[in-house]
């Protein structure tokens, strides 16, 4: 999109004629080659506009591909984050994961810079985070408010998913707030009315880790 005309030209003859000169070069070379171009800009107002030449535009467009935003594909945010999180961990040297509540506020955000967005706030959160678990409050601390927010998603009885499924998803869901709210194990039996030792299994199998406490100075 950002090509001048004069390199529009050229580029058009190398698609079509598949060959070129080097820099300075005397002799034709041919090469066998596959092209993906890619941008975020209009190119048929650029067209319109005389900015962007109608015969390289149409050249170049023979398979079209659109990669919708992110806030089109919310069932990526998290696998996305997820990868972040591991490779800043390893790379700050932290273990630093996401809660539910963290989860949800993640997936609730707009994304108006799309993964490279993304990618920025996992980075903060992994060296500012004050806690190994993640939840919404540190997220909404690391996106701010300047942008506007959709409302989260969840859920609900109209989607329907085998009933096994879905007790085990609220299952872990309760003992993620749980493990947000408290810092023991017996807090949370004594809270959801279940022994301590069902707890302790329910959270390794939940791979659900408790909150600290922060040590006074």
């Amino acid at each position: 999109a950002d090509l001048p005309l004069s390199a529009q030209a050229k580029m058009l003859s190398f698609l079509q004629e598949k060959r070129f000169f080097r820099v300075g070069g005397t002799r034709e070379i041919s090469v066998d080659v596959r092209v993906i171009a890619a941008t975020n800009a209009n190119l048929e107002e650029k067209v319109k506009g005389k900015e962007f030449r109608e015969d390289l535009y149409y050249r170049l467009n023979v398979i079209r591909i659109r990669i919708p935003p992110l806030r089109e594909r919310v069932d990526d945010i998290i696998p996305l984050a997820v990868n972040f999180l591991e490779k800043f961990n390893a790379q700050y040297g932290k273990r630093r994961m996401l809660t539910f509540s963290g989860e949800a506020a993640l997936r609730a955000y707009s994304w108006p810079g799309n993964v490279r967005e993304l990618q920025n706030v996992m980075e903060r959160l992994v060296i500012l985070s004050d806690y190994d678990q993640i939840d919404s409050q540190q997220v909404d601390a690391a996106i701010g408010d300047k942008v506007y927010r959709e409302p989260a998603t969840y859920a609900g009885a109209s989607d329907l998913i085998p009933l096994p499924q879905a007790y085990k998803q609220l299952e872990r869901e309760l003992l993620q707030i749980a493990a947000e709210r408290f810092t023991t194990a017996r807090q949370i039996a004594k809270a959801l009315r279940i022994s301590h030792p069902t707890v302790i299994k329910k959270l390794r199998e939940y791979d659900i880790h408790l909150r600290r406490r922060r040590q006074a100075r």
